[in-house]
């Protein structure tokens, strides 16, 4: 990253970010690999977006069953390492959907906006449920087999957005934001003044 940033600002660009994430290894297990040099990385950069949406997805450990305190530990211990002005909090809005029974190591998720997360269960005629520990919706449905789906709503977001004012962070950085999803700016244009530049 260093060369590369290094390179990219000498080619005459004037911002560089880069993106973090722990494994879900490190999520689980709690041991943070040390081989980086962060102190360094943070001198070549202009912001880090923290993200938070891979720690679980269609391979692996499924997305939203890991608890939101492991996120919120995660903000905490990236703000004792990095400037908080550095830093934006990338929120997801995709979801997985996976077949039951989940079988670790076997099972693969599809990949779900969470607009179609949310139609889906209207076509299927699901109730949408909360998790309280992970922060995230989800609703289940059977047709030829049975499926969960998981993902994040408007409470979700809140929940993220919440992080963003507690560790006083930079902003947030969406992931995808080629997928207009109304619940998102929904609750961001509730919480926040948009100034347009």
């Amino acid at each position: 990253m260093i060369k590369f940033s290094n390179m990219v600002k000498n080619a005459g660009y004037e911002i560089v970010f880069n993106t973090l994430s722990l494994s879900t290894f490190e999520i689980m297990t709690g041991i943070v690999y040390e081989g980086f040099d962060y102190s360094r990385l943070v001198q070549y950069v202009d912001g880090l977006f923290l993200m938070t949406y891979e720690w679980g997805n269609y391979i692996g450990i499924p997305t939203g069953i890991i608890s939101f305190d492991n996120i919120r530990q995660y903000v905490q211990d990236m703000t004792e390492r990095f400037p908080k002005e550095k830093i934006f909090l990338g929120i997801p809005i995709l979801g997985y959907m996976w077949v039951l029974p989940f079988v670790l190591g076997e099972s693969r998720g599809i990949a779900i906006s969470s607009n179609s997360a949310v139609e889906l269960s209207g076509d299927v005629n699901a109730v949408i449920h909360y998790d309280d520990i992970s922060k995230t919706a989800y609703f289940g449905f059977i047709t030829d087999r049975e499926y969960i789906v998981r993902f994040r709503d408007a409470r979700s977001i809140y929940e993220y957005l919440n992080l963003v004012d507690e560790f006083e962070l930079n902003g947030i950085s969406i992931w995808n934001i080629m997928q207009f999803y109304p619940q998102l700016w929904l609750v961001v244009n509730a919480l926040y003044d948009i100034n347009v530049l």
